[in-house]
């Protein structure tokens, strides 16, 4: 009947509006979660809220609202301290790996098999060794080519940890 199929379309219309407020309001969580964060620094450049929002933004495209959510829940549980240490050593370790990559070094060599069981360790902590976390990291970092830019990380630089692993 007509009727019956009128209602089919507004139905999934409403599933998709729910999914919509849905989205929006883990936006909102997340945005009040990052004022908070910000009253408690000394002083917040709007870059900074500009970059999260983006991020976030960006994140939604690659991971699943699941996903979001269990990030958040182990965000909370390694601490503000904790991620900021995390944050600060990829970085470093990313220049170390590029440096034995440029020396070339054996991606079997101790010293490469160390910085590579490290890198393994962060990844691990951000996706709790879920591998289908992993894939939504790994397929952000392709589609994402400034994401990768910012943190120094090519092909190459993939390509090589990934023999040492």
């Amino acid at each position: 009947s007509h009727a019956g199929g009128a209602q089919e379309v507004i139905r999934m219309h409403l599933a998709r509006l729910r999914e919509q407020i849905e989205r929006q309001q883990s936006l909102c969580r997340r945005l009040e979660a990052l004022v908070a964060r910000f009253t408690t620094a000394d002083e917040a450049s709007v870059d900074d809220y500009l970059n999260a929002i983006e991020e976030m933004t960006m994140y939604d495209k690659y991971f699943t609202k699941e996903q979001l959510d269990t990030l958040a829940e182990r965000r909370d549980q390694l601490g503000e301290a904790h991620l900021h240490e995390v944050e600060q050593e990829w970085p470093r370790l990313i220049a170390q790996v590029r440096e034995e990559m440029e020396r070339g070094t054996d991606p079997k060599d101790p010293r490469m098999q160390a910085l590579a069981k490290r890198w393994q360790e962060l990844i691990a902590e951000f996706t709790g060794g879920d591998p289908a976390m992993a894939q939504s990291a790994a397929n952000l970092y392709r589609g994402e080519p400034q994401v990768a830019q910012q943190n120094a990380l090519d092909s190459s630089l993939f390509e090589y940890v990934r023999k040492a692993f």
